[in-house]
């Protein structure tokens, strides 16, 4: 070994990069494929030549299926607002035809018994003031009493016009389809009329149906016991001024005759017969067809794609208009321009894809720089290998100071030459100390305290140092002819023989009594190993006299057994530890599931057992896996539980600061009933003992369920608030478009005015219950009173409604004293008793009652009537905030006040009780504390005292 050492030296290990560099300069022409320059070169210009085009074209398509969906979802909102329209026609159509069957002088002539003749002018005066193409007369069996044409004697009304689907009704409005014939039995007028109609269509003769609007309303009149019913009819055809109206509603125009924000169109058999243009604008529109996909189409009210209408595309959707019996008797279509989309498409593509090219030429030169920079480093690197493979030690890469992956490698390299600059000074002076090394161990040997005696095979001595010499008392020159039976004095020959026969590469060590020259016997530890030098094998033994350690080990026996008491006394200690632990995890409230090493559950406590409707025997030994599947078989949602391993993921990367948003270790769960559950379930680890992991489960249900009924809340009172507000923005709008007469503006105005009051009303008792759901009873006011006397002011006070008798009064002689708020309990008792004389429309008395409870510890009122009652469902809604027990909507409120009550009676200490009987009558029952000691009255609010 000695002389193959020198031969390791600096240069012979620089060969190492003779199979990568030859002595050519690193500076050479190659192919482009071998090129690291150009390959990178060609990667910075793939986000011009690849990604760029990609990413246009995605956004064309993205793009694209946008605006699809926005045009689809402009014609579904124009639709729903063009029904709206059409039911309000109707009701201006029936408004008008009520204003003019109101008319006095009308009602005097046909109370007169005036003729068709007298009565002829004065329709025809009506009819052209509210525009309506045909006004009539007639009784119950259709016959035409009077009309604004001149009709024959026995002349009878279609009954599409006059018969009312609800005998109930006294108005009505409706769309109906007419033939040509039907026409003419109305008159000379109507006719005439109708031909008008006709004639704005195209130059061929076009015949088609005629779409009116109808409207009946009886007069408060008879004629020899008939009822009397006024009948105005409207065409639809031709009738661009209604279907102007409705586009400019929707659409906004660029001027008064330009139809540029959209059409719309009346069709009859796959025919227009009514425009959006005005009269004498774009008129051959009237009478043209429609494509037969279209009439395929509107005939179901489904969508198409956009069409080509009036020399312009158009994105059109088709509304039915039905009949109140469900007869389809035509169509109605809107439209609007694809061109502002098509350009709004092209604007966003346009800048888009500016900024994405601008974007992409600068990533390319910010690669091709990097690229540049990248190779012309690799080629420091390369050039410093050359160099130092012939022969200038000392060069090193330049620029080593950057602080990325190839500067890193770069210092790499340059520390790898330093370290083998210094492993070459060290082989140098590894072979100047190697001849000192054989008398260095050789004094080693020498001056080893313990006793070291080399062994031949057969147990003579080869060699040994001087200290077992002394230990055995022999001198040097005596124990080179010793052999091993010589001072083994508790073992035989036979079994000194055995024990190094058999002695394998690992050595062994054991105790033995040892003799010396004299005779003296002593423990002695030895430590056998077998050694072999060229072709010889040898026994070394190192032999160490422990006769102070075997005095210590008795020392030690005598300390153990103190040591083993003390350590029972603490076992026992732990054990009564975990006892309480043990208690502590079966009396928890919330669910706990121990896992141990192997990911076994080793216990589970009673509390996630009956959160979780399972037994000891279904979970104990279960695996993570088993375990989690027989979780998931509970759930609403098997998906929602990501399992033990993910959560457990979750928190330890929570805990590395790399977790993911979101992700935090726990999980909420759904479960299966009776009854449902929600459950919070958390994981958390444990570094030591038995057990790993613990699973921690508390049931959220009642927390998730007031989540649920505050949105609910808020919901509904959207829902209410939103009822009178549409009314008042809806009547608010027909003033500002329509002028009326001051009997039917006052109307609305007052109808406005209720609605607002009623609007009022809703936001003050929301305040109300809000105030007194936040304070809990901190703005109570507590006083000592007469319950039978706030009894008999509140019912005195009470107003009932006209015809109605007062309540009556069964109160007690004795007193009995309460303490309370007085004006709540007011506002609570004056609830009951306005909804006892509301809910009992038919009349009956209002009984209120005083009693005494249990034990004298509550005293209670009761409040009774004999009105309409709740069923069960009704009754266990009761309590519901906005809740109202009436369906027919005629009995005035707001459904919280049985909410604020019960809020009141709560916060006093007591509780509220109903019992209904449907169709016959309601009790509501306070109960409240009779008197209350001094420990109570420091539990109630301090606001109170």
């Amino acid at each position: 070994m000695a002389d193959r050492e020198p031969q390791s030296s600096f240069y012979s290990e620089s060969e190492l990069f003779s199979s990568t560099f030859e002595d050519a300069p690193v500076e050479r022409k190659r192919p482009w494929y071998k090129s690291l320059r150009t390959r990178l070169t060609l990667l910075s210009l793939a986000p011009i030549l690849v990604v760029l085009p990609l990413v246009l074209i995605v956004l064309h398509h993205v793009a694209e299926a946008r605006i699809d969906d926005m045009r689809e979802s402009s014609l579904r909102s124009d639709l729903a607002s063009a029904h709206t329209f059409v039911a309000r026609m109707k009701w201006e159509a029936t408004s008008e035809l009520s204003q003019a069957a109101n008319n006095e002088e009308l009602t005097a002539l046909i109370d007169s018994g005036a003729t068709k003749g007298r009565l002829h002018p004065l329709l025809r005066r009506l009819a052209n003031e509210r525009n309506l193409d045909a006004l009539l007369v007639i009784d119950d069996d259709g016959h035409i009493m009077a009309s604004d044409s001149l009709l024959a004697s026995d002349a009878l009304a279609p009954r599409v016009l006059f018969t009312h689907k609800d005998p109930s009704q006294i108005s009505e409005a409706g769309l109906a389809r007419l033939d040509e014939s039907t026409l003419l039995t109305l008159g000379n007028r109507t006719a005439a009329r109708w031909q008008a109609a006709l004639n704005t269509g195209p130059r061929t003769r076009y015949h088609p149906p005629a779409l009116v609007l109808h409207t009946s309303v009886q007069l408060p009149t008879e004629k020899d016991g008939r009822k009397l019913s006024l009948v105005g009819v409207t065409f639809i055809n031709g009738h661009s001024p209604m279907l102007q109206r409705l586009r400019r509603a929707l659409y906004a125009d660029t001027s008064d005759t330009q139809a540029s924000g959209g059409i719309a169109v009346v069709l009859v058999e796959d025919k227009v017969i009514a425009s959006s243009r005005p009269r004498g604008e774009d008129i051959e529109r009237i009478g043209s067809d429609i494509t037969g996909a279209e009439a395929a189409s509107h005939q179901d009210g489904q969508w198409h794609e956009p069409i080509m209408h009036g020399g312009q595309e158009y994105a059109i959707g088709f509304e039915p208009l039905i009949t109140s019996d469900g007869q389809n008797v035509g169509t109605l279509g809107l439209g609007f321009p694809i061109e502002p989309y098509t350009q709004t498409k092209a604007m966003l593509m346009a800048s888009v894809g500016t900024a994405m090219a601008v974007g992409m030429v600068l990533l390319s030169v910010l690669f091709g720089l990097m690229g540049r920079d990248l190779s012309k480093r690799l080629q420091d690197i390369g050039n410093t290998m050359v160099a130092v493979r012939q022969g200038r030690r000392n060069k090193r890469v330049k620029a080593t100071n950057r602080v990325d992956e190839l500067g890193t490698v770069a210092r790499g390299f340059n520390r790898m030459l330093d370290t083998i600059e210094e492993q070459y000074l060290t082989q140098q002076a590894a072979q100047e100390a190697a001849a000192a090394e054989v008398s260095r161990r050789r004094a080693l040997f020498e001056a080893e305290r313990d006793g070291v005696v080399i062994v031949n095979p057969d147990g003579t001595v080869f060699e040994a140092n001087p200290a077992i010499a002394k230990l055995l008392g022999y001198t040097y020159e005596e124990m080179q002819c010793l052999h091993v039976t010589d001072w083994e004095s508790a073992k035989d020959p036979e079994q000194v023989k055995e024990i190094i026969s058999s002695l394998t590469g690992e050595g062994h060590v054991f105790e033995t009594e040892l003799k010396r020259k004299d005779g003296w016997r002593f423990p002695a530890e030895v430590s056998l190993s077998k050694a072999a030098w060229g072709n010889s094998t040898f026994v070394f033994a190192l032999i160490r006299d422990i006769s102070a350690r075997k005095a210590v080990e008795e020392e030690l026996d005598r300390y153990q057994q103190t040591l083993e008491e003390l350590v029972e006394h603490r076992t026992r200690e732990l054990n009564d530890r975990n006892e309480e632990l043990d208690t502590v995890f079966a009396i928890s409230p919330d669910g706990l599931v121990s896992f141990d090493r192997n990911g076994k559950v080793i216990s589970v406590n009673q509390a996630f057992l009956r959160m979780t409707d399972l037994n000891r025997a279904q979970v104990e030994g279960l695996r993570e896996d088993t375990f989690d599947a027989l979780i998931r078989a509970r759930c609403e949602s098997p998906q929602t539980y990501p399992g033990i391993r993910v959560m457990r993921e979750q928190l330890e990367a929570r805990k590395l600061g790399d977790a993911k948003p979101g992700a935090v270790g726990r999980t909420r769960l759904s479960l299966n009933g009776p009854p449902p559950r929600v459950l919070d379930i958390a994981i958390q680890l444990s570094e030591g003992g038995e057990v790993a992991q613990v699973l921690y489960v508390r049931d959220v249900t009642r927390e998730t369920e007031i989540d649920r009924m505050k949105s609910e809340f808020l919901s509904t009172a959207a829902h209410e608030l939103r009822t009178p507000m549409a009314s008042i923005f809806g009547f608010s709008e027909l003033l500002l478009m329509r002028k009326f007469g001051e009997d039917k503006r006052r109307d609305l105005l007052e109808t406005i005015s209720r609605q607002a009051s009623r609007m009022s009303t809703i936001i003050d008792e929301l305040l109300d219950l809000a105030r007194i759901e936040a304070r809990q009873g901190k703005d109570f006011v507590l006083e000592s009173i007469e319950l039978k006397e706030l009894i008999s002011q509140v019912a005195g006070d009470y107003s009932p409604p006209p015809g109605r008798n007062s309540p009556r009064l069964s109160l007690p002689e004795s007193p009995l004293p309460i303490r309370v708020d007085k004006g709540k309990l007011q506002q609570a008792l004056l609830n009951i008793i306005s909804n006892a004389y509301k809910y009992s429309p038919d009349g009956g008395d209002v009984d209120i009652a005083c009693m005494l409870g249990d034990e004298e510890t509550r005293v209670g009122i009761q409040i009774r009537d004999h009105g309409m009652g709740m069923t069960p469902e009704q009754l266990a809604r009761v309590f519901e905030r906005f809740f109202r027990a009436d369906d027919s909507g005629h009995i005035p409120g707001t459904g919280l006040g049985m909410s604020i009550v019960k809020e009141i009676i709560e916060i006093h200490g007591g509780e509220v009780l109903v019992d209904s009987d449907f169709g016959k009558g309601t009790t509501v029952t306070f109960w409240l504390p009779a008197h209350q000691d001094a420990e109570a009255e420091a539990a109630l609010p301090e606001a109170s005292q």
